[in-house]
């Protein structure tokens, strides 16, 4: 006699493939859902094994449906007991379970680790993330807001675009935030500060940072520093307008070199490398406002025979892993970026239980990292160290 293998399917059901499972335990979640709202709080459910005969499912569609409603706070098992009703309906005091996130890159080793976290955080209480990488491709953004609606999200963590000019980005990062109204929806600004948006902000203080680099490179006795930029963003021209207004404060020369490209390529770096050398009154240190920047710039130098620290000193932002095994090792600020994720998380759940309620901005410390691409400026004969 030849056995039929197990089937697993719900009434009007489908075929044993992955894509229906998935449905099976949605649908399963669903009507257990219904189920509960009909019953007492205490009362005990049904056992696996009496789901899984009454519903014809495996255990573990079962299993998985459960969990859910576990990580919702509606059901609770007792060991030796069974599993007992803790609230027959959900509350956004249990938060919708979708949250949406726009990254610039999904390959952006900075925030990967702080997207890392916040999934960890959120994860805790029930909610996924749905990651979106926009990786240079502006169209997309409105469409991910469109489909966030279509499937049911509440929570948004959004990383604002860079553009080649302030008006740029102001304009199109607000009016894109200007579809999320805070009534319907729960929305963190990651890593940058919109002057005119109400919602939170979690962000490094980007100016203190710089501020440290300044006053690294002039106790070093550097006298004439040039700021290698990207394109505009807020965080980028807080670290420029703090470090600029250290070195004016300490008779320092700071030039912003604002090359929207210095981030893209290496060959963009190498023109901007060339574009330092070629200043007639020597640049000693190069501040670039971050790792993947600087890590571009130390190849060009390299490759154009310029020694790193001693004909030029090179500082960073981010203290991305490449930072700490790039020769030299490169000097920079190190942000908190699990805190960064966890904090995220918080507001986002802050806000999904309180809708309307808008939680005040974070503000985290950053560290200077002193590496070997730093050192004693060999034309000022007075360094402060």
């Amino acid at each position: 006699m030849i056995s039929k293998p197990p089937t697993d399917a719900l009434p009007g059901g489908c075929p044993p493939s992955g894509s229906c499972r998935i449905l099976k335990y949605s649908r399963l979640e669903k009507l257990l859902r219904k189920a509960l709202a009909t019953k007492r709080l205490g009362e005990r459910i049904p056992t696996i094994r009496d789901l899984m005969r009454q519903h014809r499912v495996s255990m573990a569609t079962v299993t998985r449906a459960l969990s859910h409603l576990k990580q919702d706070g509606l059901i609770a098992p007792r060991v030796g007991s069974g599993t007992y009703i803790l609230h027959s309906k959900p509350s956004l005091k249990a938060p919708s379970r979708l949250v949406g996130v726009v990254i610039p890159r999904l390959d952006d080793y900075f925030f990967g680790r702080i997207i890392r976290s916040l999934d960890r955080s959120l994860a805790r209480k029930g909610c996924h993330l749905v990651v979106k990488p926009l990786h240079g491709h502006l169209e997309t953004l409105t469409r991910f807001g469109e489909q966030l609606r279509m499937i049911g999200a509440k929570g948004l963590v959004y990383v604002p675009v860079g553009r080649p000019t302030e008006r740029d980005y102001v304009k199109w990062n607000e009016s894109f935030l200007a579809h999320f109204s805070a009534k319907d929806w729960a929305v963190v600004v990651l890593d940058q500060a919109l002057p005119h948006i109400r919602f939170p902000c979690v962000r490094s203080d980007h100016a203190m940072g710089a501020r440290m680099v300044a006053e690294h490179l002039v106790r070093l006795g550097h006298r004439r520093m040039v700021y290698v930029d990207c394109p505009y963003t807020s965080s980028s021209n807080l670290r420029w307008q703090a470090f600029r207004q250290y070195l004016e404060e300490h008779g320092c020369i700071g030039t912003r070199l604002a090359n929207r490209r210095a981030g893209g390529s290496l060959e963009a770096s190498r023109s901007v490398a060339a574009d330092i050398c070629r200043r007639k009154a020597p640049v000693t240190a190069v501040f670039a406002v971050n790792d993947v920047v600087a890590s571009k710039l130390l190849c060009a130098f390299q490759r154009k025979g310029i020694r790193v620290p001693d004909d030029i000193s090179l500082v960073g932002f981010d203290d991305i892993e490449y930072s700490r095994y790039s020769e030299p090792q490169l000097t920079t600020v190190s942000q908190p970026l699990g805190e960064i994720g966890r904090r995220t998380a918080e507001l986002i759940l802050l806000q999904l239980q309180k809708p309307g309620a808008i939680p005040p901005s974070v503000v985290l410390p950053v560290e200077l990292i002193k590496r070997s691409s730093t050192g004693i400026s060999l034309t000022n004969p007075d360094p402060l160290i």
